[in-house]
């Protein structure tokens, strides 16, 4: 065989492998998907339903699914919804696994001196992930779900990660963005690698500004940031500033801690 002949080979063997798949891996993934959208269990139906699927097509991945623990089944009401399997296998990833043993009694003391829930945040591909929280002590209290995901760029932990990061990252998670929200939020990257952290009222939820800090390595690399959704109220007597003097202090501990 020529040089042409090789050359004009090694494409279509490239080809094949790019169009080949596994039919019941992709419709296990979706299930679990629906399934991490979903706040309450759900029946096998329903999930066929919202996949725009048949029964048929989805119910032995179900069984295979319950059987190994990723999703779990009502007996009472034979429902459907995810375990906690996935989010357990997650965090027995080393980094992940380090940073949230690290992160706990720091962010038990942070949340009992500041009488102030709190979270700490990872990113994953676009979007950042909630590995760890804690709840404030009060009766009355904003705290974000472990195991939550959320677009990048819908948090302040999400721009604070990205801003601490290194540009290429940074540039490649801005991509999907339009042009003008990139101009805004390189001038939040801006700011926040000037101060050291962001302070913004939620863009979610109304009445609460965010708090967040970075947690670095010792290298100097963010692996996650520490955010206080701050919510103003008479017996919380901390204001954001000295909330804020409390996270940096606890993120500076950790990242002595982590190495």
């Amino acid at each position: 065989m020529n040089d042409t002949a090789a050359s004009t080979a090694k494409p279509k063997k490239s080809a094949a492998r790019a169009e080949y798949s596994s039919p019941a891996v992709d419709k296990a993934v979706d299930i679990i998907e629906f399934l991490a959208s979903m706040e309450e269990s759900v029946s096998i139906t329903a999930i066929a339903d919202g996949l725009n699927r048949t029964v048929g097509e989805i119910y032995r991945i179900v069984l295979a699914l319950e059987r190994r623990s990723i999703v779990s089944r009502d007996q009472s009401t034979d429902r459907f919804r995810l375990s906690l399997r996935l989010y357990d296998l997650a965090n027995r990833f080393p980094p992940v696994e380090r940073l949230v043993q690290v992160a706990r009694p720091e962010m038990d003391a942070l949340s009992k001196r500041t009488n102030q829930s709190c979270h700490l945040a990872v990113a994953e591909e676009t979007l950042i992930t909630i590995v760890t929280m804690r709840e404030s002590p009060l009766p009355m209290r904003y705290s974000v779900r472990m195991g939550s995901s959320f677009d990048m760029f819908e948090t302040s932990s999400g721009v604070v990660i990205a801003a601490f990061s290194p540009k290429e990252q940074r540039d490649r998670w801005l991509k999907a963005e339009k042009p003008a929200t990139r101009a805004l939020l390189h001038e939040r990257f801006e700011k926040a690698r000037e101060n050291g952290y962001e302070i913004r009222p939620s863009a979610t939820v109304s009445g609460l500004d965010n708090i967040s800090v970075p947690v670095h390595s010792q290298q100097g690399k963010v692996l996650a940031a520490l955010t206080v959704p701050y919510l103003a109220q008479n017996k919380a007597m901390l204001d954001p500033q000295a909330v804020l003097d409390l996270q940096l202090k606890a993120s500076a501990r950790m990242m002595k801690l982590l190495g």
